[in-house]
């Protein structure tokens, strides 16, 4: 990955007709990045942020240096499902039906500290997992059936997970919570194939690489002064780590909907047990649309 192919990406894109993309956590990082490159490839970007003061200097920033200002934002807190529903009803008041061709599930948090939120979910299961999933079915009638996609950010920690317990992992970690974000990660990518099956609209599920962004401020290894310099030198740059969700969005051929994509391509999902058996997706599917009460 470069961030030479980033901008070619962009550049032969083909935009024939104005198109809206929704991105949470587009304020800062990968998602930051992956703004800038819709914007330059001529998409309406709204952009879910949990500051709206944050989010409109970022965007005064956008539009000076993409000269576009279809550019706009509303707050959403995915520790919330009242706030995910909050920010569907704005979204369908600005745009109308089968406008949005792009849904990008970006934002997500790692390795915090241990608490549950308001719904009473482990916080990086339901920002990464839960929230994301509800998102995608409330905004899903709203997208266009022909042309419409929709990526979740996993990550490359989901093969260290073999199990998944559909109750969901109490919140009982101390120092190091970064087996709840795999978990998490995980889930999001054993699930798409089954949400793929449910709609015209195609999904996919990517990890980005392992880029410097303040995604790690909460795992202590990486702040070690003498860890935190190697890691500098080998992670990717957040232009970098948006170049195969941007080649999600912009490419024109991707092939199977359902898939799991890394470094540029398709890559293979490991066999996990749910619940005792092996690779029973459904009882995943299931629990979950229960647990965001669709």
């Amino acid at each position: 990955m470069n961030e030479h192919q980033v901008d070619t990406l962009i550049q032969s894109y083909e935009n024939t007709k104005p198109k809206t993309a929704v991105i949470t956590g587009g304020d800062s990082g990968i998602g930051l990045e992956i703004c800038k490159g819709l914007l330059d490839a001529g998409f309406h970007v709204i952009i879910g942020t949990r500051s709206i003061e944050l989010c409109q200097n970022v965007m005064d920033d956008l539009k000076k240096q993409t000269g576009s200002d279809k550019i706009s934002c509303i707050d959403i807190d995915l520790t919330l499902f009242k706030s995910v529903k909050r920010f569907v009803a704005e979204i369908k008041k600005r745009t109308s039906q089968y406008e949005i061709q792009l849904l990008i599930n970006n934002a997500g948090v790692m390795n915090i500290p241990c608490k549950f939120t308001k719904d009473g979910y482990e916080t990086q299961c339901q920002t990464n997992f839960l929230s994301p999933i509800l998102l995608t079915q409330l905004l899903l009638p709203w997208m266009n059936t022909k042309f419409g996609r929709v990526l979740f950010a996993s990550s490359s920690t989901l093969y260290a997970i073999n199990d998944l317990d559909t109750t969901f992992p109490s919140c009982t970690y101390g120092l190091d919570g970064l087996e709840h974000y795999a978990y998490s990660k995980a889930c999001v990518a054993q699930i798409v194939s089954r949400l793929a099956k449910s709609t015209r609209v195609k999904i996919y599920a990517y990890h980005p690489g392992t880029v410097r962004t303040r995604l790690f401020a909460h795992t202590t290894v990486f702040n070690l002064p003498i860890v935190s310099k190697l890691f500098n030198f080998i992670m990717l740059t957040p232009k970098e780590g948006s170049q195969t969700p941007l080649q999600l969005c912009l490419q024109k051929d991707l092939g199977e909907s359902g898939t799991y994509w890394a470094n540029g391509r398709t890559q293979t999902v490991p066999d996990v047990n749910i619940n005792g058996k092996k690779n029973d997706i459904d009882t995943l599917w299931k629990d979950t649309l229960s647990k965001c009460e669709i």
